[in-house]
């Protein structure tokens, strides 16, 4: 008999889907608006690629998070280790970027809207790196 989800897996793995889904369409949304945004807050064009470069990474982030969501749901090993590097990376890359923006344009607000990501990141690798989590996904 398979060994049935446990109810923080069931929520994790809603929780990858609902943020991929709502990643990529933030995402692509302030990549059209791009030019807007750099204008809005006083940037130039010549400032444009930073964000096109930032709100790129953070489509290909929610694509990826899709996948992961379906293989933490159907307990697959592969689920387990895209949710991991990826949970890995969006904390690398949200502090990378609040960091970046913070010392080149001493704007603090994608330091603040990177904040939940990286919270919800750290739990979901510190759940998934729990020897009960592991052994659910044969690791």
């Amino acid at each position: 008999m398979p060994q049935s989800r446990p109810d923080v897996l069931a929520a994790l793995s809603l929780i990858e889907a609902v943020g991929g889904v709502g990643t990529v369409v933030i995402g692509a949304y302030f990549l059209n608006e791009v030019n807007a945004i750099a204008s809005s807050v006083g940037l130039g064009l010549a400032n444009v690629p930073d964000f096109y470069a930032f709100f790129a990474v953070e489509v290909a982030a929610g694509v990826l998070a899709l996948p992961a969501a379906y293989g933490l749901w159907a307990r697959r090993g592969w689920g387990w280790s895209l949710s991991v590097y990826l949970g890995v990376a969006v904390i690398v890359f949200a502090l990378g970027m609040g960091a970046y923006f913070v010392a080149t344009y001493g704007d603090y607000t994608e330091t603040e809207a990177a904040l939940l990501p990286m919270v919800v990141s750290l739990g979901a690798v510190y759940y998934l790196d729990r020897p009960d989590a592991r052994r659910i996904f044969g690791k």
